[in-house]
């Protein structure tokens, strides 16, 4: 104990070392436990947060790759479908022009056919009808009225 007085220690030490651990209990559970607490918080939120982010990076460019596999697919199928489509509309349209076209060719005989019989009527009518015009041409030129 004699090194302790000369060092500068006396009895007060005790009291001392008391009021050292009660202040460090205070200062450890006020201020540094909360500001550790803080600063684990921060960190796992700023690189729990990064470390999220990449995860959900990666997920996203998995689910494009998937999607845009699923959209050449959905493509594909509508390509297919279109095709088959225009192939049968291309049938369709054959088969409603050779039905126009048949009917087109029934309907221009038939005009035919009217026309020629309207000009044989109509030779018919003038034929029946030249010798009254020769004669009233004949009259004419004469100038008297032929019987």
């Amino acid at each position: 104990m004699e090194i302790l007085k000369q060092l500068g220690i006396n009895d007060t030490i005790w009291i001392q070392l008391v009021f050292f651990f009660i202040s460090y209990f205070f200062i450890s559970t006020f201020l540094i436990k909360p500001y550790r607490r803080n600063l684990a918080f921060r960190k796992q939120k700023t690189s729990g947060t990064v470390e999220d982010a990449n995860k959900l990076m990666a997920a996203t460019e998995h689910l494009a790759m998937d999607y845009a596999g699923k959209i050449k697919n959905q493509n594909e199928k509508v390509m297919q479908v279109f095709s088959q489509l225009k192939s049968e509309g291309a049938a369709q349209e054959q088969k409603l022009v050779t039905a126009a076209r048949a009917k087109a060719d029934e309907l221009i005989a038939q005009s035919n056919a009217k026309i020629t019989k309207e000009i044989q009527e109509a030779q018919a009518q003038i034929q029946k009808q030249i010798p009254e015009l020769s004669r009233l041409a004949a009259g004419k030129l004469l100038g008297r009225e032929l019987n």
